[in-house]
């Protein structure tokens, strides 16, 4: 089936087969088999689908054009592939099944290292403080809380002999 509309150049719709989420550089990929076997990537947020039937049948709508170089062709997906129902028989599929879980895993770890990155101890440690600045209506009110601060931190130095 192939439409031309005035939006999009000349558009296909394909059957397309879901091969899951691969992880590459931290960033997540959803990955596909077009018809000819090829494997087609995005990771465009519009475009992650992160919960399907690995090894379903998808119908996407598609534009294809030869590449520049002439090495290839450029594909270019519209919307999010639908799935038309049941699977795709391919001995891979349990291949595909462990690198889609792998890959969530791996997302996963790294999402939890950038957020206990983000919130470190010092930062929880400030918290309260910045807190009660943030209460605060003036910034000569901050200045003060700083400086209260910062003398206390050199009290505290003072005591314990630090230069």
């Amino acid at each position: 089936m192939t439409t031309t509309t005035t939006t999009h150049p000349e558009t296909t719709a394909e059957l397309w087969t879901y091969t899951g989420i691969r992880a590459n550089s931290g960033k997540s990929w959803t990955t596909w088999l077009d018809p000819a076997g090829r494997t087609v990537s995005y990771s465009q947020p519009k475009l992650q689908k992160r919960d399907g039937v690995i090894g379903g049948a998808y119908e996407a709508t598609v534009s294809r054009r030869p590449r520049e170089d002439g090495d290839g062709e450029t594909v270019i997906l519209y919307g999010m592939p639908a799935y038309v129902g049941g699977e795709v028989p391919d001995p891979r599929a349990a291949e595909w099944d462990a690198l889609h879980r792998a890959a969530k895993v791996r997302l996963a770890a790294i999402r939890q290292e950038r957020k206990l990155t983000a919130d470190s101890p010092l930062d929880r440690a400030l918290r309260p403080l910045l807190e009660i600045a943030g209460k605060m209506r003036t910034n000569a009110d901050r200045d003060a809380l700083t400086a209260i601060v910062i003398n206390e931190m050199r009290r505290s130095w003072a005591t314990r002999g630090a230069r």
